[in-house]
């Protein structure tokens, strides 16, 4: 029996330390697809277009870092979402509908 591969990752983003503007996140992204989807997803497709734009990031932990295609490089969306958050991710079969404030996953495919 051979196992499909997981095409979505689901990204928990908890802010860091002394980012009180920021607030917790369960986003999902398909890298092959380009596609980030969730709660919170347009704030953060927001920050990858002003990185996009300006095409590097700078910050405390990285001094300079070419931004091309964020949505399809892991190392670039890493380099991004680092500057506000600690990112968990886990690979899934697709998108789900979860509370971030509530423990526990709710089962059912967002369309």
């Amino acid at each position: 029996m051979q196992s499909k591969p997981y095409h979505w990752i689901r990204l928990e983003l908890v802010p860091l330390p002394g980012l009180n503007d920021q607030v917790k996140k369960v986003l999902y992204w398909n890298p092959d697809a380009a596609e980030l989807v969730g709660d919170g997803a347009e704030e953060i497709l927001q920050m990858i277009q002003l990185a996009q734009k300006d095409g590097f990031i700078n910050g405390s932990s990285i001094s300079h870092f070419e931004i091309t295609s964020p949505l399809n490089k892991p190392s670039e969306l890493a380099a991004i979402l680092t500057q506000h958050y600690w990112i968990v991710p886990e690979p899934v079969m697709g998108p789900t509908s979860e509370s971030v404030n509530q423990p526990g996953l709710v089962e059912m495919p967002l369309h």
